[in-house]
């Protein structure tokens, strides 16, 4: 157990040190050797635990994408999953807009789709407890509303996030129009026999 521990210590570490160096320049110009000189690791220690720079970045959108579910408290509240997501994307605007700006940008989509989903399909079982939906139809309806609402957050971020639309009023504006509607669609579609 000291083992993994010292090993997700030291991932932090280097973790830490290229979101450091992100707020400087751009993620593509970022070499190894500063990432481990800004730690004081070296690069042996590095390619231990990642072949590239975006094997970090991937390792660090999955850590994050697990503290936020950690944080998720199964309760089905779409609206705390995108408070959470606007939360750190607020805190780490700098650190994204640079990730969104590289060949990693895939990391973080995914770090963003990967939460909403796990979200949404905890709502859609909620509402579907006492229905019997084809898991066809539970894949759609969770695919079709994180594509939208992680949409509407690339959009928000590109935008210049809190200068387009402050993050309570975006959280708002989601929650009125997917209010009611996720459930809805749950009770259409456990009443459709599939093709």
């Amino acid at each position: 157990m000291s083992n993994r521990h010292s090993s997700d210590k030291t991932r932090l570490m280097l973790a830490d040190s290229l979101r450091e160096l992100m707020k400087k320049k751009p993620l593509d110009k970022i070499k190894i050797h500063e990432i481990v000189d800004n730690c004081g690791l070296n690069r042996q220690t590095f390619y231990y635990h990642f072949h590239d720079i975006y094997a970090l970045v991937e390792w660090i959108c999955q850590y994050d994408s697990a503290q936020l579910m950690n944080e998720y408290n199964d309760s089905g509240d779409v609206k705390l999953i995108v408070t959470k997501i606007l939360d750190y994307i607020q805190l780490r605007r700098d650190e994204i807009i640079c990730v969104l700006n590289s060949k990693a940008q895939l990391y973080f989509i995914n770090y963003v789709n990967n939460s909403l989903d796990y979200c949404l399909k905890g709502v859609i079982d909620d509402y579907a407890k006492d229905r019997k939906l084809d898991d066809h139809y539970r894949s759609f309806i969770s695919g079709f509303y994180t594509f939208a609402l992680s949409g509407e957050l690339f959009d928000w971020i590109k935008a210049g996030s809190s200068t387009k639309m402050p993050p309570q009023e975006l959280v708002r504006m989601l929650e009125i129009v997917i209010s009611d509607n996720i459930r809805l669609t749950v009770e259409r579609c456990s009443k459709v026999n599939r093709p």
